[in-house]
């Protein structure tokens, strides 16, 4: 046999045990890179102290006659009541933090992004068709948390309504934002100033905002913001919040005029402005820091309603207050509210910060789209325990350190 022959035999021999070898060596390299992978994912910091959140609420009133100033309206429009459906969603886009020239204070900023949309039902018994209102907007919010004493919150909630029994007739762009300064002196009080344009009032309002928390927000406290909301809440335990508040809720609306609640037929759309003081109580049910839901139950008052149009109000403009042609105002209604919230995303520990405690706590109060209607403060956790914080191990906080603070 010719050494060129034997040359080939063993080429023969020994490449299949060598394709073998080095697919073997090269899945077992995949497998372990892939392994790599997962595990820094797995162990990769967060980067957000906000978690993502999607909340979910209804919101419902009884019948009840009006008492309005056009008294032949009265009698067509009949009974009235109220519900409404609310669908919220905010996300952090951007979060940095770090520390000041003291290397002890931590300041941060936080960039979200918003959706609401949701659908209102004002009942009418002396109508045959009933209109189902809508509203849908996105916005970005940023809150600077300077890691002192002052924090600053700003929305923007740029959204449409309109009705759907004349969806493109009755489509109108709106623009709600807030602004405000917190001030937090410790975690027993804060003091807000602020500016908002809001329609919240059934009408086009710039109101000023002013503030006041007195006690913990997550153990019990006294809440009075101007022109939102007064609140006393209880954290009772890491699983039950019980509070008790008073607060306005309402919305601008366009309106199909196909009914002729306005008497020139020439006019297809009209403007409908409602608002409603609600006095109740609530109760949070927390699992956890990923999902809540709420029930809450009390009276509505100081109920009222219009009506307006342009051929009406010809002097209104995009920064005045609207003239309408209606008023109403109704009796004390009982109402219903119930809703739920999901939160996800892996997020920093608070550990017990109460400027981050605040940051949370504007963020979900001023809710996206201009409702009054915001998820609530599961995400805040209950105050702990003194064995609890001594059960703590480095991987609980870890996360809150960087290795080359300590050099």
């Amino acid at each position: 046999m010719s050494p060129l022959i034997r040359v080939v035999i063993c080429l023969l021999l020994l490449f299949p045990g060598g394709v073998s070898a080095y697919g073997g060596d090269t899945l077992k390299t995949e497998a372990g890179e892939q392994a790599d992978y997962l595990s820094r994912r797995a162990n990769k910091p967060p980067k957000h102290y906000i978690k993502s959140c999607i909340y979910f609420s209804r919101y419902g009133t009884s019948p009840r006659d009006m008492n309005g100033t056009v008294p032949t309206l009265n009698k067509r429009l009949g009974f009235y009541n109220f519900t409404h459906y609310n669908l919220g969603f905010y996300a952090p886009l951007v979060t940095k933090a770090w520390y000041r020239k003291d290397s002890v204070s931590l300041a941060n900023f936080h960039l979200l992004f918003t959706v609401n949309a949701n659908s209102s039902l004002p009942h009418f018994s002396g109508q045959t068709e009933q209109h189902r209102l809508y509203k849908f907007g996105l916005g970005l919010r940023a809150i600077y948390n300077s890691g002192k004493k002052s924090i600053w919150f700003f929305d923007a909630s740029p959204h449409s309504v309109g009705d759907k029994l004349d969806k493109t007739g009755t489509r109108l762009p709106l623009y709600s934002s807030i602004l405000v300064w917190d001030y937090v002196h410790s975690a027993d009080f804060s003091f807000r100033l602020g500016f908002t344009r809001t329609f919240l009032f059934g009408n086009r309002l710039h109101l000023p905002m002013v503030g006041m928390r007195f006690g913990r927000l997550d153990k019990r406290y006294l809440s009075i913001q101007f022109p939102r909301s007064v609140t006393a809440a209880w954290v009772a335990s890491k699983n039950v919040t019980l509070s008790v508040y008073t607060k306005p809720f309402g919305g601008l609306y366009r309106f199909s005029n196909k009914d002729s609640i306005y008497i020139d037929p020439d006019v297809k759309v009209i403007t409908f402005g409602r608002w409603e003081l609600t006095n109740g109580a609530r109760i949070d049910l927390n699992a956890g820091s990923n999902f809540s839901m709420f029930f809450a139950g009390g009276i509505s008052m100081n109920s009222r309603l219009t009506f307006a149009s342009p051929d009406f109000d010809q002097n209104s403009s995009v920064f005045g207050i609207i003239k309408p042609f209606y008023r109403a105002s109704m009796k004390p209604s009982p109402f219903l509210h119930v809703g739920l919230s999901l939160r996800f995303g892996k997020t920093k520990k608070l550990a017990g910060d109460h400027r981050l405690y605040e940051v949370i706590d504007m963020n979900n109060m001023y809710d996206a789209g201009d409702n009054n209607d915001g998820p609530g403060n599961g995400q805040i956790p209950a105050t702990a325990k003194q064995r609890e914080l001594e059960r703590m191990k480095y991987h609980d906080v870890s996360d809150l350190f960087d290795v080359g603070d300590l050099y």
